[in-house]
C-alpha cells in the first residue's frame, strides 16, 4: 500500500475550501481550492472503494470522510475496516 501522507479526506477537503486558512501538516503554505472535475473524480474513487468492500460481501458501516485516506497524487483509499461486518445471504 502506497504512502499516504496528506492525511484523511476530511482534513483536506476542509484546508481545500474557499474560505479555509488551514494548512496542512505535510504541504508548505495553503492549497488551491480543488475544482468540480476533481471532486467528482474524488466520488467516484470512494465509490469504486466501497463497491470492491461490498464485492467480498462486507459492509463497512463508518463511511466518513474521516475514513478516507489520501496519497499526494490524490488518489483515495477507503480505511477503517474495523467496522465492516461480513454480509450473510439468506437463502429461503
Amino acid at each position: 500500500m502506497p504512502v499516504l501522507l496528506q492525511g484523511d479526506l476530511k482534513t483536506f477537503l476542509r484546508a481545500t475550501s474557499d474560505d479555509s486558512c488551514t494548512e496542512l501538516p505535510v504541504v508548505s503554505g495553503r492549497l488551491p481550492p480543488l475544482s468540480v472535475a476533481q471532486r467528482i473524480t474524488m466520488c467516484g474513487q470512494v465509490a469504486l472503494g466501497m463497491e470492491h468492500i461490498a464485492d467480498r460481501g462486507l459492509t463497512h458501516r463508518d463511511l466518513a470522510a474521516r475514513n478516507v485516506l489520501l496519497s499526494p497524487s490524490l488518489h483515495l483509499k477507503v480505511c477503517q475496516l474495523n467496522f465492516a461486518v461480513k454480509l450473510v445471504q439468506l437463502s429461503g
